[in-house]
C-alpha cells in the first residue's frame, strides 16, 4: 500500500485511515493491523495472510477483504478511462430560471435556430470515439436542438455505454415521448420547487405542471430510471422533506442539491446556508473524501467542443482544450505545470495551496463547485473559523472510528 502512488495512508491515535484518490474510497482499520497488511498490493495477499491466523481472526480479515472491495481500495486505471462526459449540445434554453448556474441563453422569436441550435455531427462522433462508460447529454435544453432525433439515433446505433438526458422536461410531450424512452437508459428532471408556486417562481409559469405531466408520460411508456431535483438556498431549505414527500408518491429519485452561487443564481438568490453547511457541516466526507472525478475521469464539453473539469468551472482559465486534440486524455492529471490544474487545484482540499500543510484536507469537501461558491461568497476570517472547526470534527471522528 504505501508504495501506491494513488493511496493515502492517515495515522491517528490507534487508528489508521487508508485512502484510495482515485476512487475516493475510505477504509479505518486498527494500528496493529495495519501493520500486518501495510505492504499488500491486492485483496489476494490479505487472503495469504488471513491464512496464518485462526477461524476467528480470519473472520475479520475476511470483513477487511470485503471492506476494500466495496470502496475500492485497490482499484486504479492508469490509461485513464473515461468514466463519463457531460455534453451541453447547445446554450440555449426555453426558460429562463433565476437559479441558473450556467446562465443559459433564452431562445426567442429573434433566434436563428438554424444557427445557434444545430449540433456538429461531428462532436457526438468524436466523444464516441474517445469511448466512455457513460455519456449525459445536457444544456441550456438539449430537446431545443434542431438535428436532436439525428443525435439520438445516431448514439443508439453507434454507443454501447449508458446515455441519460438531462432536461427541464417542457418539452417532452407525446409526439417524442416514445422515442425518447427508447432512446436514454435514464432521465435527469429538472424541478426545483414542491408546487406550482414554489417552483414557478424560479423556473416561470406553467412549468410545475410541464414537468409533472413529463414524468407521467415517461412512465407511461416504461421508463423507470427517472431522478427529479431541486436546489435549496434560504428561502427554501424547509421543504426538503416535502420534496422527498413528492418524489416518492410521484415514483421517482429525488436529488438534493444546494444553490451554487455562479451564474444567473448570484444574481437572484441569497447566500445559501446549505453550502456553508455542505463545507463546514459534519464529517461524512471521512467515509466518501475527496472523490470528485472532474478532469480526471469525467469531463464537460460544450457545444463548440470545449473541455472543461466541470460545466461550472466553463471559463478561460479552466479550459483543457478541445476534444478533437489528440492527447486530450493526457491532460487528465493532478499537474500544477498543466495551466487548468492550476487555476482548479485552488478548489480541490488536496492541492490548495491554502491548505498543503493540513494533515486531513483530504476529508473536508469533495465538490470543487460549492468550494468556489463558498469561497467567493464568504469573508476570509469565516473561511478559517470554519476550517478549524471542521478539521477538529474529523480528527475526533478518525480517532473514535
Amino acid at each position: 500500500m504505501l508504495n501506491k502512488e494513488y493511496i493515502n495512508i492517515f495515522s491517528f491515535k490507534d487508528n489508521v485511515l487508508i485512502y484510495n484518490r482515485y476512487t475516493g474510497g475510505v477504509v479505518i482499520i486498527s494500528s496493529f493491523v495495519f501493520n500486518i497488511v501495510k505492504d499488500v498490493n491486492n485483496v489476494d495477499e490479505i487472503k495469504q495472510i488471513a491464512l496464518n491466523y485462526d477461524k476467528e481472526d480470519q473472520r475479520y480479515f475476511e470483513s477487511l477483504i470485503n471492506a476494500c472491495n466495496e470502496f475500492k481500495i485497490f482499484v486504479y486505471d492508469p490509461k485513464q478511462s473515461i468514466g463519463r462526459i457531460n455534453f451541453a449540445i447547445t446554450d440555449y434554453c426555453n426558460l429562463y430560471c433565476t437559479h441558473c448556474c450556467y446562465s443559459a441563453k433564452l431562445i426567442n422569436n429573434t433566434t436563428k435556430k438554424e444557427e445557434v441550435i444545430t449540433l456538429d455531427m461531428s462532436l457526438i462522433k468524436r466523444i464516441i470515439e474517445l469511448n466512455p462508460r457513460s455519456l449525459v447529454i445536457t444544456g441550456g435544453e438539449p430537446l431545443l436542438v434542431t438535428n436532436f432525433d439525428e443525435v439520438m439515433c445516431y448514439l443508439n446505433e453507434n454507443y454501447d455505454g449508458a446515455i441519460s438526458l438531462a432536461t427541464n422536461a417542457t418539452l417532452i410531450n407525446e409526439q417524442n415521448v416514445d422515442l425518447l424512452s427508447k432512446g436514454f437508459d435514464s432521465f435527469d428532471l429538472s424541478l426545483d420547487g414542491i408546487d406550482e408556486e414554489s417552483c414557478d417562481s424560479i423556473r416561470g409559469k406553467g412549468t410545475f405542471n410541464k414537468v409533472i405531466n413529463a414524468i407521467k408520460l415517461l412512465q407511461k411508456n416504461n421508463v423507470e430510471n427517472i431522478i427529479v431535483s431541486m436546489a435549496f438556498d434560504n428561502n427554501t431549505r424547509n421543504l426538503d422533506t416535502q420534496f422527498i414527500e413528492l418524489c416518492k408518491n410521484l415514483n421517482v429519485k429525488p436529488k438534493i442539491r444546494a444553490m451554487n452561487l455562479t451564474g444567473r443564481a448570484s444574481d437572484n438568490h441569497i447566500d445559501s446556508d446549505e453550502i456553508t453547511k455542505f463545507m463546514i457541516g459534519g464529517v461524512a466526507n471521512i467515509t466518501g473524501a475527496y472523490d470528485c472525478p472532474g478532469g480526471i475521469s469525467e469531463f464537460f464539453v460544450n457545444s463548440k467542443g470545449e473541455v472543461y473539469p466541470c460545466g461550472l468551472f466553463d471559463k478561460d482559465e479552466y479550459l483543457i482544450g478541445s476534444i478533437f486534440d489528440k492527447n486530450i486524455l493526457e491532460q487528465f492529471k493532478w499537474d500544477k505545470n498543466l495551466p487548468w490544474f492550476r487555476a482548479f487545484s485552488e478548489y480541490i482540499p488536496d492541492t490548495r495551496e491554502e491548505c498543503s500543510d493540513c494533515e486531513i484536507k483530504t476529508f473536508c469537501w469533495n465538490c470543487p463547485a460549492l468550494a468556489d461558491s463558498y469561497l467567493r461568497n464568504q469573508k476570509k476570517s469565516t473561511f478559517t473559523d470554519h476550517c478549524q472547526l471542521k478539521k477538529k470534527q474529523i480528527i475526533e471522528a478518525i480517532e473514535n472510528a
